[in-house]
């Protein structure tokens, strides 16, 4: 990873670490897809339209893991935008 992180240095690239310190090899791979899902989405709220370019295990980027991990969040994030939107309607 080193040439990406240099990479990404000479660019300013904001680079974000998807795994717990230590890896988090105690958490199930789902409670890492779900946290990983979750850095992802709270990323792109705080920079809309960038591309969020993730480099993850092979077993976390099977369609039932770490994608639809990020869709849930992503429906999460919705449902909560549109809860906070409906409060202060009316």
């Amino acid at each position: 990873y080193k040439a990406l992180l240099e990479l990404a240095r000479t660019r300013g690239w904001k680079v974000i670490a998807l795994s717990p310190r230590g890896g988090g090899h105690s958490l199930s791979l789902r409670a890492r897809d779900e946290r990983a899902a979750k850095i992802v989405m709270a990323e792109r709220k705080r920079r809309p339209g960038s591309l969020v370019y993730a480099i993850f295990g092979d077993m976390h980027l099977a369609p039932t893991h770490l994608p639809a991990a990020v869709q849930r969040a992503a429906a999460a994030q919705r449902a909560t935008k549109s809860i906070g939107d409906s409060k202060g309607a009316g």
